[in-house]
């Protein structure tokens, strides 16, 4: 099959955390809305979808011209969800990114997509970025340890404040990941682990079957909105930041 990069956004309105977060306003632009025009910003995807069990999500894409796919509202994981939107769609590799991501830069998701059409048989992927100290503490950030072949070994809610264990640096987990067409339908079919049920980390289930997940590090490590004060450190984020602002007039 002939090289095909598309982006699939999961998003859905029952999150534990944060119910309705994919809808919450953002400068008047809904997070995942913010997301969906920061991939198509990139243009580094062949196509850009929204993945979703919800017809509020649907509406609010399709008004503002977006694809979607409707996905069972069965799902607990992004990963799987991910996974069935793949099956209806011609490519050969996924990048998924968070619909929770709203400061996503675009360049980084190019540099995403660069990583992949250079190693294009790697199966997974996933981005890491500096993990601050707040961060390490927080049970809604996960956060990893990669080896000297920057590939992920570890991945856990819960750390040490420490950022160094043994010399090998703590990083944070970003909401960007990315699978070859084939590895992703094959994800669903692996065996669930303790880890995955207990902290519900997608990325627990490739590591403890024995499976390379390789690292992709961005300089950048902007927050997710995982709670209502992450809500509010991204708004102060995205009206001080020269970076975010510059994107933000973009978007519009």
């Amino acid at each position: 099959m002939t090289k095909r990069i598309v982006a699939i956004i999961p998003a859905r309105l029952k999150s534990k955390r944060y119910p309705r977060k994919p809808l919450i306003k953002i400068k008047g632009i809904s997070m995942v809305e913010h997301v969906r025009r920061r991939a198509l910003a990139s243009k580094a995807f062949d196509d850009v979808y929204v993945a979703t069990c919800d017809s509020e999500i649907k509406n609010e894409i399709k008004k503002n011209g977006g694809k979607v796919i409707m996905t069972s509202k069965k799902h607990k994981l992004a990963t799987t969800r991910v996974a069935e939107a793949a099956k209806k769609i011609k490519c050969s590799h996924i990048v998924n990114i968070q619909g929770d991501e709203p400061l996503i830069l675009p360049n980084d998701l190019k540099i995403v997509v660069k990583k992949i059409k250079k190693s294009p048989k790697i199966k997974y992927w996933n981005a890491i970025g500096n993990v601050s100290k707040t961060e390490l503490l927080s049970h809604d950030v996960v956060k990893c340890v990669v080896n000297k072949s920057n590939q992920i070994i570890i991945c856990s809610r819960f750390f040490s404040p420490i950022k160094k264990i043994n010399g090998i640096k703590i990083k944070k987990l970003l909401g960007v990941l990315a699978y070859t067409k084939k590895a992703l339908l094959n994800y669903i079919k692996l065996k669930k682990t303790n880890t995955e049920l207990f902290q519900s980390i997608d990325q627990s289930r490739i590591i403890e079957n024995n499976i390379l997940l390789k690292s992709i590090n961005l300089k950048n490590s902007f927050i997710g909105i995982n709670t209502k004060a992450e809500e509010k450190i991204v708004m102060n984020i995205i009206s001080k930041s020269k970076v975010q602002k510059k994107i933000f007039k973009q978007l519009k």
